[in-house]
């Protein structure tokens, strides 16, 4: 799969949760893209069977610490054949993150494929409910998910011919099944602003 969102924080030095998805209501096996309490990226992949539990995590060895920025952040990894099979990416600005292993258990995680039958958007879970340790205090935007490809940052952005930025442009791609679009342009209620633009009808609820 392919995460894709335009990250603005609004506070620093506390574990935050970007996305998260899991393959099952109630937990199961999962993976996460949060912040940490030093402001680093972290990927983490999570166990849960009648209590929760880290798999490994993946920390990268950047910080990002500044509020007034929006931050585009691409995740991508392949979790098809039942575990890892290749080393998941992660971009900041069109800059791939340098990741380090954290965690004794990483390479044993493989207890199942992601799915995305549970997701979350700037909320931490393991049993289908948010947990309130790690909401993300900030905003998201133009978030997009691609159910089975990896993507690079090109396909969601580009460098501004003028100032050299780089800003958000269109996904022109297919989304897969289980992918969505949320551009959070529908302000009349709090139901339509989380609709799925993509055409899949992959609503969410806010």
């Amino acid at each position: 799969f392919t995460f894709s969102a335009w990250v603005k924080r609004g506070a620093l030095s506390a574990n935050e949760t970007i996305f998260e998805i899991w393959t099952g209501i109630s937990g199961g096996t999962g993976v996460n893209l949060r912040l940490n309490s030093s402001d680093q990226i972290v990927v983490g992949f999570d166990t849960y069977s009648g209590g929760s539990g880290f798999a490994g995590t993946l920390v990268s060895t950047a910080v990002f610490r500044d509020p007034s920025a929006w931050y585009h952040i691409v995740f991508t990894a392949d979790f098809s054949a039942g575990s890892f099979t290749s080393f998941p990416t992660v971009y900041v600005n069109n800059v791939s993150q340098t990741l380090s292993v954290s965690g004794s258990t990483y390479g044993s995680w493989s207890s199942g494929s992601i799915s995305c039958v549970t997701g979350f958007l700037g909320a931490f879970s393991s049993t289908g409910t948010p947990y309130a340790g790690f909401y993300l205090d900030g905003y998201q935007a133009e978030v997009n998910f691609v159910d089975g490809q990896a993507l690079t940052p090109s396909y969601f952005g580009q460098f501004n011919a003028t100032s050299g930025v780089w800003e958000p442009i269109a996904y022109a791609g297919s989304y897969g099944t289980k992918g969505f679009h949320l551009n959070f342009s529908n302000g009349t209620s709090t139901t339509k602003l989380c609709y799925d633009s993509s055409g899949n009808s992959n609503n969410w609820t806010c």
